[in-house]
């Protein structure tokens, strides 16, 4: 995916570590009825064009086999606003073109790489349609750094929640963070494609749960307040100062809260945040 502009992705530095992906496309269809006419049960017509939609889950790479880490880090920061062209998207053979964010998910899980899954609605089929998916090559990029060489991604025990003095290694709370974009597309007369899409709102939840999740939210009224940052995993192995690479702020109005307690996982809470971003 390149997600930094409009042009074609090189697989050779904007690559991304899905585990799965699924790609689909929607045919709008209405049925055809003429008056006084027998219905046909196979008798469709095209209400409108075809929207494709992609749906992956990858994890966000950020080492020295990622040589585009600002490409990756864009996924959670830079597809939630307005774009004129959207992004394109390789998967595999298949170019996608006009591709804008529907959803995105991030699932942090004590101990774990961190886990981003995103929907794409994706216009512009025309590199697609009558091509058959070969699917790509990129086992190169693999060995860029030497025989054995690995692929480093985000990792919860190298993320922190900044103004507590409490960081995710101590933690065992689960955060999950879900937004949602809201666009309508405009279209010329007798046009298949898009000219803009528009944004119409953005919506995130997040989910706090675990114990002790006081350490890690403040509140202030009825709003409560998360900051998380990010750094690479390698600097938690080696020991050395984690630098910063991505700056998640949550405030929002809480919109639950829940308690339970259980032999097993002992007493936990539940606290769910909601902010309205556009």
């Amino acid at each position: 995916m390149n997600l930094l502009g409009a042009g074609a992705p090189s697989t050779d530095s904007q690559f991304f570590a899905a585990t799965d992906v699924t790609f689909s496309v929607d045919g709008q269809l209405e049925v055809n009825k003429t008056f006084g006419s027998p219905r046909i049960s196979s008798d469709f017509g095209v209400s409108g064009p075809q929207i494709g939609k992609l749906t992956l889950s990858s994890y966000p790479l950020v080492g020295g086999n990622s040589t585009n880490t600002a490409n990756q880090l864009a996924l959670i920061t830079g597809v939630t606003g307005d774009s004129i062209s959207g992004n394109s998207i390789l998967f595999g053979n298949f170019l996608l073109k006009q591709c804008y964010l529907s959803t995105l998910n991030i699932q942090i899980s004590p101990n774990e790489p961190i886990v981003v899954k995103s929907s794409f609605d994706c216009y512009d089929l025309s590199s697609v349609t009558g091509v058959s998916f070969t699917g790509a090559n990129i086992s190169n990029v693999l060995t860029t750094n030497g025989s054995g060489a690995y692929l480093e991604s985000l990792h919860a025990l190298a993320m922190g929640v900044s103004g507590s003095g409490v960081n995710m290694p101590q933690s065992r709370t689960e955060i999950d963070i879900s937004l949602t974009c809201s666009r309508t597309p405009t279209y010329g007369l007798g046009s298949i494609y898009p000219s803009t899409v528009i944004l119409d709102n953005i919506n995130r939840e997040t989910s706090l749960k675990g114990e002790g999740i006081g350490d890690i939210c403040s509140f202030s009224g009825g709003n409560g307040i998360v900051n998380l940052n990010f750094g690479k995993f390698s600097d938690f192995i080696t020991g050395t100062s984690i630098d910063s690479l991505l700056n998640i702020g949550i405030t929002g109005k809480i919109s639950s809260q829940a308690l339970s307690a259980s032999p097993d996982a002992g007493v936990q809470g539940n606290i769910v945040i909601v902010e309205n971003l556009f």
